[in-house]
């Protein structure tokens, strides 16, 4: 069984799926996704959960966990108005 490296589209995870499936559970969060989706359309729903997760963290008080995903959504959009400006930036610093 061949496999390929995957991103989860929810949470960022990296994954090794098998090549002949067309969807997938992540292994980290949970979420279910199809494989055979546009690199748009991934980056799109990548970024979406991510701001989920990050929010979820930020409400339930997990400062650092928010951080860092706030963090990685500047790296996939640096323009994010709504990853700069999170009240989370100033409790962790």
């Amino acid at each position: 069984m061949e496999f390929i490296p995957a991103k989860c589209p929810s949470c960022g995870g990296s994954l090794m799926l098998p090549k002949d499936r067309e969807d997938a559970i992540c292994t980290y969060c949970g979420s279910r996704f199809l494989l055979k989706n546009t690199p748009t359309k991934q980056a799109h729903l990548s970024l979406e959960g991510m701001f989920q997760l990050a929010n979820n963290a930020l409400q339930n008080g997990n400062y650092i966990e928010a951080y860092d995903y706030f963090t990685r959504i500047l790296e996939y959009e640096p323009q994010s108005g709504d990853a700069w400006m999170t009240p989370v930036q100033e409790a962790v610093l």
